[in-house]
């Protein structure tokens, strides 16, 4: 790893592997027959949660269904019974999903997302502590932690926010 670039891109089938073998220093492979998908980029990283979440692919660590048809989350997450969420989903700890809401499928949270009412999500990975506003739609997206979605604003196809980001509303 000292090997490695600090505070840069840099790939290590580019860079590291050929400098280890210009080297002559040892470099190893394993065959592994299990799933694996690299998720550096927003598409490969939200395709990953959706096998799993479909049960697509075999996890160490189980998910648990909070209500039927695949809503999975931690069980301190507040679904109002007025959400019209469609599944695969998954809500993390102390996330809260007002009334209204049109959620999924394919919607991934982190912990203490705010949903407020009438937003509409799909497709989309939302991050830590991120808060989306009444009336907002979010399809395609994957919105870092601590974001702020202002009210009516629309998040469409490939958008990608950074931490703490700020859209305004209507």
């Amino acid at each position: 790893m000292d090997d490695i670039p600090p505070a840069t891109v840099y790939t290590f089938e580019k860079g590291l592997y050929p400098m280890l073998l210009g080297r002559g220093d040892p470099v190893y492979g394993y065959i592994y027959n299990g799933y694996w998908i690299d998720i550096g980029s927003p598409e490969k990283y939200l395709k990953a949660c959706i096998d799993l979440a479909s049960g697509n692919v075999h996890s160490m660590f189980p998910l648990d269904e909070i209500t039927s048809g695949r809503i999975f989350g931690h069980p301190t997450a507040k679904l109002d019974s007025l959400a019209d969420i469609t599944g695969p989903c998954y809500f993390d700890k102390g996330t809260t999903v007002a009334g209204g809401c049109k959620i999924g499928p394919n919607v991934f949270t982190g912990r203490n997302v705010n949903i407020s009412s009438d937003a509409k999500i799909s497709n989309s990975i939302i991050l830590d502590g991120t808060i989306i506003d009444e009336g907002a739609v979010v399809s395609g997206a994957l919105i870092s932690p601590y974001c702020r979605i202002g009210a009516r604003v629309l998040l469409s196809k490939g958008t990608l926010l950074g931490a703490y980001s700020r859209v305004t509303g209507v």
